[in-house]
């Protein structure tokens, strides 16, 4: 009852006041917390024409609608973003996900395997590249692709892993329990994730971008879903790659000051509390 209440204040609250970015970014906070992409998109699609950072709040709606399924929006986004900076690792790898996922997956790879030689420097990029050769049975080139992702980061269990279901994949099994057991020994969780299927052959998440709240674990949140290739539209994202995002990040902020307008109140906000009245107690009110 108290998540309903809020959100009806909220939205009241932002109808009313559309520019007051400080308590959309908190509305924000929340859904996200909450796994709510959907209504996210939709309050930054609101917000987009107030925001005195429309870049930011530009990857944050392309986040929202890539987590909520609306791959061919968010493609159109990252890729306009992308044109703005070419040289960004996360752009990119956001783009390619979108594009595969959107049943583009040969966009994708002509995207991937034309990107400028500064984000080639990093494994993330050519982990993808394996990926989708592998996945259009191209196994030499996966391999090819892989085999470069371990040179750059000898270090990364991930490279090695897909590079061990890759040679699986080609009858090399040797080969395959050879890396295998190097991803394991660079990560002892990786005998584990491979002994329950893992994720091997599943393009890696890009970062989630500055300003984004991390979701949190709770018993109200959304699983993540899962697709038949492993991708997963909410989960872990994959921070090892490197990417830099811009401005300053907030990852670790789910949304305090939302629980401090609720502390706020006199009583719990519910269900039944009208818009009108919560957002009385909301800060920033004109009306108070």
């Amino acid at each position: 009852g108290d998540e309903a209440g809020l959100a009806e204040a909220f939205e009241a609250y932002l109808e009313a006041y559309p520019d007051n970015e400080k308590i959309r970014r908190e509305y924000l906070d929340r859904l996200v917390a909450l796994g709510d992409w959907e209504t996210a998109a939709s309050c930054l699609e609101a917000g987009l024409a107030y925001a005195q950072s429309s870049e930011r709040y530009r990857r944050l709606l392309a986040l929202a609608y890539r987590n909520s399924g609306r791959f061919r929006e968010a493609a159109i986004l990252y890729r306009d973003l992308l044109r703005r900076a070419p040289e960004d690792e996360e752009l990119l790898l956001a783009l390619a996900l979108c594009l595969e996922r959107d049943g583009r997956g040969d966009y994708a790879l002509a995207l991937l395997e034309k990107a400028p030689a500064s984000v080639k420097k990093a494994a993330a990029p050519w982990i993808v590249l394996g990926i989708l050769y592998g996945r259009r049975g191209r196994t030499e080139a996966s391999v090819d692709a892989l085999r470069t992702a371990v040179e750059l980061e000898p270090k990364n269990p991930r490279a090695w892993r897909d590079l061990g279901k890759t040679y699986e994949r080609g009858g090399l099994d040797a080969f395959a329990r050879s890396a295998y057991e190097k991803a394991e020994e660079l990560d002892p969780r990786e005998r584990a994730h491979r002994a329950t299927g893992g994720s091997g052959g599943a393009i890696p998440r890009p970062a989630r971008p500055a300003g984004a709240a991390a979701p949190r674990k709770s018993a109200s949140a959304k699983a993540p879903k899962t697709d038949k290739n492993g991708d997963q539209t909410l989960g872990r994202t994959f921070a090892k790659t490197g990417a830099k995002t811009g401005g300053k990040s907030t990852a670790k902020t789910t949304g305090p000051s939302v629980d401090k307008i609720v502390a706020k109140s006199p009583a719990r906000t519910s269900a039944k509390t009208s818009g009108k009245a919560a957002v009385k107690r909301l800060p920033g009110n004109k009306g108070d």
